[in-house]
């Protein structure tokens, strides 16, 4: 898989024989993706590529191998206050992600609307990554090649890479169905395509694309509330 990753990457790029300058960009809670990106970066540097990483303190503490042509950012944000939900009280927080709630009840539609507040951990993110002109400047001091950024809700890191004026590599790592799959061009009719968290297979009876469609529409309504929040964020930091 690693392989198949680094392959995909590469010739997505223009071929070029001096090495690359590689920006990876995380959200604030990326888990096991930064395993992922970290395989990856690695191929990268074995080929005399440079990489530079930015993610985010959560409960995983994960530790990347060290290499002399790779520079690791390991940002968080401040909450002294208690401002944000889902990260510790304390200067530099740590992300915490509910794994009680979403093991016991992840599947349930209204948990979604439960955790409404998780949007005001996207106001201080979008700050932190936006809004600190001295990160702005040394990065841009970089002169990067190409950003990769982890996709999910990370659209403020697409805003910086857009900032920077370098192209981006994206990467998903998720269930692709319903939410983000609707600004896509892929097809995903709701009387056959399951949708997310919908428990439903391909094979559904009435009942069950009635129920499938009824999942469709709200996913919608979420993510143009998602699209319309982070977008208001976003248009702070950009002119």
């Amino acid at each position: 898989m690693t392989n198949e990753v680094t392959f995909i990457f590469l010739i997505s790029l223009i071929t070029t024989a001096s090495p690359l300058n590689v920006l990876i960009l995380h959200p604030i809670y990326s888990g096991s993706h930064v395993l992922t990106l970290q395989s990856l970066a690695s191929n990268l540097l074995s080929q005399g590529d440079s990489v530079t990483t930015i993610r985010y303190k959560d409960n995983h503490n994960l530790r990347l191998p060290s290499h002399h042509n790779h520079t690791q950012m390991l940002r968080a944000l401040d909450n002294s206050r208690g401002i944000y939900p889902y990260l510790t009280i304390e200067e530099r927080a740590v992300f915490e992600l509910p794994q009680e709630l979403l093991w016991s009840k992840g599947l349930n539609i209204f948990t979604i609307l439960k955790a409404m507040d998780a949007w005001k951990v996207m106001d201080g993110f979008c700050e932190d990554i936006l809004g600190d002109n001295t990160l702005f400047g040394n990065l841009r001091e970089e002169q990067f090649d190409v950003v990769v950024v982890d996709l999910i809700y990370n659209e403020c890191s697409l805003a910086l890479a857009r900032k920077l004026s370098v192209p981006v590599v994206g990467y998903w790592a998720f269930s692709f169905a319903s939410g983000p799959q609707e600004f896509t061009t892929a097809p995903a009719p709701p009387s056959y395509v399951p949708g997310f968290m919908s428990k439903v297979s391909d094979q559904m009876d009435f009942w069950d694309r009635s129920h499938n469609l009824m999942l469709n529409i709200c996913g919608k309504v979420l993510m143009n509330f998602h699209d319309w929040y982070v977008s208001g964020l976003i248009e702070k930091y950009l002119e």
